[in-house]
């Protein structure tokens, strides 16, 4: 297991993650799939513009899965913090759209980790509001493409949904993406 990762993720004060529902063994694992994942709104709560919650899922050669998911640091949106933890075989059914990108190489959880610390894309400011993880996911779905790790094909089809509200699965309207900023 790579030091380097297990120390960043490990400081979560300092680096903004939290990894508490999180089995660090899991960093040696290889990744076999990624899914990216629209969550659906809560209809209970009506808003003029409604938008969805991103996130993904990392599925691991052992069958186990790491929920990585971007959320702001507080409810005036401000820093976000990355959050991971270990899942259930099996992705949630509660989802709206729901893309699944193939690894195209051999990677692991730690190398997957390593590209977005070198990216520095855990120093990571939500837009005012909140809203961002759309767009956080959008500059990661790059990264990988340009790393090999996913294919372009995937990329770009994971983009095209990412400006849109899903209300339910097949049905979307366009939804401009809030836009975030990295910073070093």
């Amino acid at each position: 297991m790579s030091t380097t990762v297990h120390t960043h993720i490990s400081q979560s004060a300092k680096n903004r993650w939290f990894v508490g529902g999180f089995d660090k063994a899991l960093l040696d694992e290889s990744i076999v799939s990624l899914h990216f994942i629209a969550h659906p709104s809560d209809p209970n709560i009506p808003l003029p513009n409604p938008t969805n919650h991103w996130s993904s899922y990392l599925e691991l050669a052992t069958n186990k899965l790491v929920h990585l998911d971007v959320i702001p640091s507080g409810p005036d949106a401000g820093q976000g913090c990355i959050c991971l933890s270990s899942r259930e075989p099996s992705v949630t059914s509660d989802w709206s759209y729901k893309k699944t990108c193939l690894i195209s190489n051999n990677v692991t959880l730690n190398g997957f980790l390593e590209l977005i610390i070198k990216k520095n894309r855990d120093k990571y400011n939500f837009a005012d509001g909140g809203e961002g993880c759309r767009f956080w996911l959008s500059v990661v779905l790059e990264d990988l493409v340009e790393a090999g790790i996913i294919s372009r094909e995937d990329g770009d089809e994971t983009q095209v949904a990412l400006p849109k509200y899903w209300s339910k699965p097949g049905t979307s309207t366009d939804r401009p993406m809030a836009v975030g900023t990295f910073w070093e």
